[in-house]
């Protein structure tokens, strides 16, 4: 897990797999995600408010994860499915290719991504999400059986 510095902005030496959350409480209209990731990588930028709109990218590089905030989805609808305003879901749009085991032991408040299609029986979240999806899930407000990504805190 990728420390955030105090300016909460995401390292540049994130490592495969790894997972960092960049959260920002004042943005502009237009302001946008970083835009160099590597292949493979997992960036999520969170807005406060959401522009007119708010469509995610239509451009993502293959690997890479956009935060949907919007309940409609455009360009194929598999990244969110009816979800309400500031509810989270995350999509890869490509197959898993290395590993993709979730990360373990997480202080309370941080946050990681789960991968179904390499998740072990033993793993907290229990939903049947599609292959190629991805949820993010909160371990503070998360019970057992209960949904990912429903409900989170805009914070």
């Amino acid at each position: 897990m990728t420390k955030r510095t105090s300016g909460g902005k995401p390292s540049a030496h994130l490592e495969d797999d790894q997972v960092y959350i960049w959260r920002t409480t004042k943005c502009t209209s237009g302001e946008r995600p970083s835009v160099h990731q590597e292949e493979g990588q997992v960036h999520i930028w969170r807005m406060t408010k959401c522009t007119s709109g708010g469509q995610p990218s239509l451009h993502l590089e293959k690997g890479q994860v956009y935060n949907y905030r919007k309940a409609r989805c455009r360009s194929g609808g598999r990244a969110s499915l009816h979800l309400k305003n500031n509810e989270m879901h995350f999509w890869r749009k490509t197959m898993c290719t290395s590993g993709g085991q979730p990360s373990a032991h997480l202080e309370k408040g941080q946050v990681y991504i789960w991968r179904k299609t390499k998740c072990t029986s033993g793993e907290r979240p229990s939903v049947h999400l599609e292959e190629d999806q991805v949820h993010i899930w909160r371990m503070t407000e998360c019970m057992s059986g209960e949904r990912p990504s429903v409900n989170l805190e805009e914070d």
